[in-house]
């Protein structure tokens, strides 16, 4: 429960802080994923990171995509001996970003799935 509460607030801690500045800039809901949009990175859930080659600041509405290097993170170890280790997702390496509306997204990975709606978390 620690482990995942701090790849939590690691995931999160940016993004909140950068809101402002984008209008994909935040935190999203969907059905089975959160993601987190800050400027310089993209989080899905609770362990997973996306590095954009573009900044999302940099992106205007209706639609942004960028290249991605992705990768999950994970907590190895315990007490004194705790580790990062960080696993290439290297089926993932696009996203498209579309607004519908400001506080409605859809997201495009190129991982061969269907785009996932998204909305923004209360």
């Amino acid at each position: 429960m620690i482990r995942s509460a701090a790849l939590v607030l690691l995931l999160s801690a940016a993004p909140v802080a950068a809101q402002e500045g984008s209008p994909f800039f935040g935190e999203w809901c969907g059905i089975e994923t959160r993601l987190w949009v800050g400027q310089g990175h993209i989080g899905f859930n609770e362990h997973t990171v996306c590095t954009p080659r573009r900044d999302p600041a940099t992106g205007t509405a209706p639609t942004f995509a960028t290249r991605v290097d992705c990768r999950n993170l994970y907590i190895q170890g315990e007490g004194e001996d705790v580790s990062l280790v960080e696993v290439p997702i290297d089926y993932m390496t696009s996203i498209t970003f579309t607004l519908t509306d400001p506080d409605t997204l859809y997201i495009d990975l190129d991982d061969g799935t269907a785009p996932d709606l998204f909305v923004r978390c209360p």
